[in-house]
């Protein structure tokens, strides 16, 4: 009996524990971001001479592991205003503290050296918090950070404006940039997600209209390192219901307001990007069709200032012949 007893009071015991720390576990809020190994950009002086009448081509390059991201990772207890977020390169380098260009002789024509950037870019519902890393000092635009680094994660700390603050997107900026002479000069870089390289643009004409009245949308993206691959989809969501997977689509709205039209454009490999733009939706027929147009108006106007013109013409005979049987009675 003392044996079975002993047995469910530890059970018991685990049970609260295992209670409380799922409790821990779950009022941890968290974002991971992945990126691909081996995925740096490199750009060399060649690519920035227009001359030669070709697209520029951009190379990858799996020789810079200090900068190449692979995982970026948003911590945040609930409850609270203190936010860590994470940047981890590929785990062949380490976070590196290098600015050989700080006491540089702008005279010295012989000069080599490179310099190496990490920065992170955290949206959240209310603010955008810009942190910027390089060679032991850590900067954000705006609150007090504290940055640690143990080999190849960087982690940094600080506090949201306002606690109700909720996450929207992490993006991660490595660069280095070399100089080996002063013909052989190279830039690297790496952007995570691949998918911040890939922008949607949605457009619209008029973004202030009348209920009923026609707006044309246009679906657009930016692609400039060419990392997309056609065909591409496009879906709209024009915030009173409805969609559209059309790229330049026409829409009205029926009831005045606010509307923020979101575009989500994707590649062929599942690569997308979204876009937003607001709309104003104000009471009153469409400016392109109804009896609001101009030639409308002004047939209407001409018409009431004509039966006007007959009613004051007509009551001017009235008092006249009225006035006229007065004068032959007397």
């Amino acid at each position: 009996m003392r044996t079975a007893r002993k047995i469910v009071i530890f059970a018991a015991i685990l049970t609260l524990f295992l209670g409380a720390f799922s409790t821990l576990v779950s009022a941890q809020i968290t974002e991971i971001v992945s990126d691909p190994e081996d995925d740096v950009i490199i750009i060399s002086e060649d690519v920035f001479e227009g001359d030669t009448g070709e697209d520029f081509v951009l190379e990858k390059t799996a020789d810079k592991p200090n900068i190449d991201i692979t995982k970026l990772t948003y911590i945040r207890e609930e409850g609270s205003t203190q936010v860590t977020v994470k940047l981890e390169v590929n785990s062949r380098g380490i976070i590196e503290d290098r600015n050989d260009f700080e006491d540089v002789d702008p005279d010295d024509l012989t000069f080599t050296g490179s310099i190496v950037t990490y920065g992170l870019s955290l949206e959240t519902s209310e603010n955008f918090y810009e942190m910027e890393y390089m060679a032991g000092n850590c900067t954000l635009n705006y609150g007090e950070i504290n940055a640690t680094v143990i080999g190849n994660v960087l982690s940094i700390t600080f506090n949201l404006d306002d606690i109700s603050e909720t996450f929207v997107s992490l993006i991660g900026t490595t660069m280095q940039f070399d100089i080996n002479s002063l013909t052989d000069i190279k830039y690297y870089m790496d952007i995570a997600p691949d998918s911040a390289l890939f922008t949607a643009y949605p457009s619209a004409s008029p973004t202030t209209a009348k209920t009923g009245e026609s707006i044309n949308f246009a679906g657009e993206y930016d692609d400039s390192f060419g990392i997309s691959v056609a065909p591409y989809t496009y879906t709209w969501t024009f915030d009173d219901g409805t969609t559209s997977n059309e790229q330049s689509p026409t829409h009205s709205y029926q009831s005045p307001g606010t509307y923020f039209v979101r575009l989500k454009v994707e590649d062929s490999q599942g690569l997308s990007s979204e876009g937003t733009i607001q709309v104003t939706i104000t009471t009153g027929q469409s400016s392109n069709g109804g009896n609001t147009n101009g030639g409308s108006t002004d047939d209407t106007d001409d018409g009431a200032g004509l039966l006007l013109f007959i009613v004051v013409i007509a009551i001017i005979v009235i008092i006249g012949v009225v006035a006229l049987v007065f004068v032959i009675r007397r």
